[in-house]
């Protein structure tokens, strides 16, 4: 009956912490993907934190416009052209430790509100944000 209550509460624990941008790992081998919805003000990136290596992005444009996605930091710099609105895409990036800028390099639109960043850390914890 103990393992049931410690099961139920880790559960709820989980699902307590996905609103708040915690989310858990899943197979340490596997590579990471992040979450990047565009509008045309914005860029939402979720998780913030992730471990080093291949990481995969999740693409998704909820703008009008069709949007350019760039990811510079150490060692990095990646743009991705034609993102375009209600198409998903997904790419891959392979990432060292540091803080990576995500923004979009169209005309003024990184000062407009279109960037954000990653981290990325040697450390995989139980939960990450």
């Amino acid at each position: 009956m103990k393992s049931i209550r410690v099961g139920l509460a880790l559960a709820t624990l989980g699902a307590a912490c996905a609103p708040l941008g915690l989310h858990e790992p899943g197979n340490a081998d596997a590579p990471e993907v992040v979450n990047i919805v565009m509008t045309d003000s914005s860029i939402d990136v979720r998780p913030h934190l992730v471990a080093r290596g291949k990481v995969g992005f999740e693409l998704v444009n909820e703008g009008l416009l069709e949007h350019a996605l760039r990811i510079v930091g150490p060692g990095a710099d990646e743009q991705f052209d034609g993102v375009v609105p209600g198409q998903p895409r997904r790419v891959w990036v392979k990432l060292g430790v540091g803080t990576f800028r995500i923004f979009c390099p169209d005309g003024n639109h990184a000062d407009l509100g279109m960037s954000s960043h990653l981290d990325v850390t040697d450390e995989v914890n139980s939960f990450r944000r």
